[in-house]
């Protein structure tokens, strides 16, 4: 089983692909587009003191960094945690907008329990 973020040199960028973008992407912000996220060469310091300062393994170029505590599984599970609950949320949501009726009823409990 994969425990480190695999960086890959592409050109004037750094990228990652599959579960690895979901770390790049909580820890700053680097969009995620079909299964890869890229962010330029020169922000490869500031990318790697951050997964060190988590304690997340990473290999790039021919740098491999373990921790005996690596957090890669513990870290990504609460990542995926927080996107379920948020795919929930904006499900739930886009229901709710789409069926004014609904809207209405909701509505009426928030009165009733307040």
């Amino acid at each position: 089983m994969k425990n480190y973020v695999e960086i890959i040199k592409i050109g004037i960028f750094y990228n990652v692909f599959n579960e690895d973008c979901l770390i790049i992407n909580s820890l700053f912000g680097y969009k995620i587009i079909n299964n890869r996220c890229g962010f330029p060469l020169k922000n490869i310091d500031v990318v790697t003191n951050k997964l060190k300062d988590n304690h997340i393994n990473f290999k790039y170029d021919e740098e491999y960094v373990k921790y005996k505590d690596n957090k890669y599984h513990s870290i990504l599970k609460k990542i995926k945690s927080k996107s379920d609950i948020e795919r929930r949320i904006n499900t739930i949501t886009e229901y709710l907008f789409a069926n004014n009726e609904m809207i209405s009823k909701v509505e009426e409990i928030c009165k009733i329990n307040y």
